[in-house]
């Protein structure tokens, strides 16, 4: 299986998102999954064997990555928070069957989709996705506000306190 991830920004750019979609690609490939990343340049690093590098504004990187996702390169699309573009993300691996989840970011995500100018034209792009990860309850009951027929699983943010030393 081969899953691939579709962030903003990745490494060497230092987040809360990006440190969890990296130990989720390191204990996916640990099992034996292939994992590659579809991110955003941000910085002059070059393209990699597992992560492609999309130059260009923000509206070019979502436009570029929409095309670059009809690829039969991967299985499984693994969004990393929520934006307006996120459902239409979706639609090239719905079309050529596979699957499309997200994993929620903040409390608002969805909000913030609802209440652009088309926003219930990108919530409804948002019902294709077949599954959406929430890290808290008040995430999860966010998603089921705007969205009340999507999969919804919880799966709360740990910190690994073996790299902390008081």
């Amino acid at each position: 299986m081969i899953v691939k991830f579709f962030i903003e920004r990745w490494q060497p750019i230092k987040g809360g998102a990006e440190n969890s979609a990296l130990r989720l690609k390191s204990a996916l490939e640990e099992k034996g999954v292939e994992v590659s990343v579809l991110t955003r340049a941000w910085t002059p690093m070059p393209s990699s064997r597992d992560v492609e590098r999309v130059k260009g504004s923000a509206l070019m990187f979502y436009i570029k990555s929409f095309f670059k996702l009809f690829k039969k390169d991967y299985d499984v699309l693994h969004m990393h928070g929520i934006c307006i573009f996120s459902g239409l993300l979706a639609v090239p691996a719905k079309l050529t069957g596979r699957k499309a989840i997200i994993k929620t970011t903040t409390e608002d995500d969805v909000k913030n989709v609802a209440e652009y100018k088309f926003g219930k034209m990108f919530l409804r792009l948002l019902t294709n996705i077949d599954a959406f990860v929430c890290t808290s309850k008040a995430q999860a009951d966010e998603v089921r506000k705007y969205l009340p027929n999507v999969k919804i699983k919880m799966i709360p943010n740990g910190i690994d306190t073996s790299e902390w030393k008081i």
